[in-house]
């Protein structure tokens, strides 16, 4: 049987060299549009105004760069997630988006540590999704080689 540090070394390979080719597609999916904000983005940008959700959303899915993940994904039997969550990743860099996904990896979106402790992200927010990342990852990467991990799903 093979031990943890092996299996997370395999399971972020795996992620990197998914991410990679996602990261290529998204591009190719999207090249010629402008850069969308997000939805996160647009709130900021009225200022404390107050905001009709449903115009906002309107506002954002008006993107050219919007309309065509929704376009790509909505292709069949695709082994590619271009989750619209990641649009503000996406729009950095590869190196970033690639960096993300293997963090992401095994994870997921909570963790209960071994001294029964539950980590997940504070909110949605991206800053607060990479602090949860961080901080769970270095979790992992301290436990013994000789532990279990066990990643559930919903």
């Amino acid at each position: 049987m093979a031990d943890l540090r092996s299996g997370i070394r395999r399971i972020r390979d795996l992620a990197q060299a998914r991410a990679m080719w996602d990261y290529a597609y998204w591009k190719h999916t999207v090249a010629g549009t402008p850069t969308a904000w997000s939805l996160e983005e647009l709130r900021d940008r009225c200022d404390g105004k107050q905001i009709d959700e449903q115009r906002l959303h309107r506002q954002y899915e008006a993107q050219p760069r919007v309309r065509a993940m929704r376009v790509a994904n909505m292709l069949p039997n695709l082994p590619v997630s271009r989750e619209e969550e990641n649009l503000p990743i996406l729009q950095t860099s590869s190196t970033a988006y690639i960096t993300w996904q293997v963090m992401a990896a095994l994870p997921g979106d909570e963790v209960i540590t071994t001294d029964g402790t539950w980590l997940f992200p504070s909110s949605d927010r991206f800053a607060d999704r990479m602090d949860y990342l961080q901080q769970a990852n270095g979790h992992i990467d301290r436990l013994p080689g000789s532990d279990m991990l066990v990643r559930l799903r919903r």
